[in-house]
């Protein structure tokens, strides 16, 4: 007699690891963004900004798009309107903002908010805990199934009703 897992249950198993892979590359690749965007800007002055507009521009899948303008001084220069990096739906005109601006070209700034890059490490974390725990959770579940299945048919076929017995 020959038992073998069915196409179904291998497919299953197949389709966990894939989506676990990829939860863990996308997790690795935020973390490494991050940290490189962190790596670049290490060097960089903080200075504080006020945002002076948000411009809230719907976008053909339907969500709405910001763009933030925040002015600033660094260096005993102004900075008027410039377009911030990134969208909070905590911001507000008049907000006063952290910034990290590049010494070399004080044109170049980012956002400068701890809680922004923290953020990403913590869903590239949490993608790679996903990743892990998926398939270390779903598979033995899946196999105890189908073990489970295999055992239960072979009892059945074991007790076939009119066999007779030496």
């Amino acid at each position: 007699m020959t038992i073998s897992i069915g196409t179904g249950q291998k497919n299953s198993i197949r389709d966990i690891i894939i989506v676990s892979l990829a939860m863990i590359v996308f997790g690795i690749i935020f973390i490494v963004i991050n940290a490189n965007q962190l790596n670049k800007t290490s060097g960089w002055d903080e200075t504080s900004g006020t945002i002076v507009e948000i411009v809230s521009n719907p976008s053909p899948s339907g969500n709405i798009d910001h763009d933030v303008y925040v002015d600033y001084y660094y260096k005993e220069q102004y900075f008027e309107h410039r377009l911030l990096n990134s969208y909070e739906s905590t911001m507000y005109v008049g907000k006063i903002v952290t910034l990290r601006v590049n010494p070399t070209d004080p044109n170049q700034f980012i956002y400068g908010e701890q809680g922004f890059f923290t953020a990403f490490f913590a869903i590239g974390g949490s993608l790679i805990g996903l990743g892990v725990l998926i398939p270390s959770i779903a598979i033995p579940y899946k196999l105890y199934k189908k073990k489970k299945s295999i055992s239960s048919s072979i009892t059945q076929e074991t007790n076939i009703p009119g066999d007779i017995k030496s």
